[in-house]
């Protein structure tokens, strides 16, 4: 059986504000042209993957699931069907957002 939505339906992006990445440290590591460690490039390309990751699934679950899930009587969908579609897109959205808040902590910080 499908599971409870646990993403409230929002226009906009409620993880929008994790994309900080210590803004201050981002710019000033962006800033300093080449002099980029290879690490703080992977760390600033990880956050990235996984900004857009999250930014993905919340679309998915937004523009899809939410919409099927409200519409599933006139589009002759069941629960069954959606839950077998979607999975358990929301736990992995939960995860992958709590991952991202996780990174944004670190600053950019490879042991943290």
């Amino acid at each position: 059986m499908f599971a409870l939505l646990l993403i409230p339906k929002s226009p906009r992006c409620r993880h929008s504000s994790l994309s900080s990445l210590s803004s201050s440290r981002r710019s000033a590591l962006l800033s300093s042209g080449g002099s980029l460690s290879h690490i703080d490039r992977i760390a600033i390309e990880l956050f990235d993957t996984e900004k857009a990751y999250v930014d993905d699934l919340y679309a998915v679950i937004q523009g899809y699931l939410n919409f099927l899930v409200d519409h599933r009587d006139e589009l002759g969908v069941t629960l069954d069907d959606i839950s077998s579609l979607f999975g358990c897109i929301e736990r992995i959205y939960a995860f992958n957002r709590k991952l991202l808040q996780q990174l944004d902590l670190a600053d950019l910080d490879c042991v943290k």
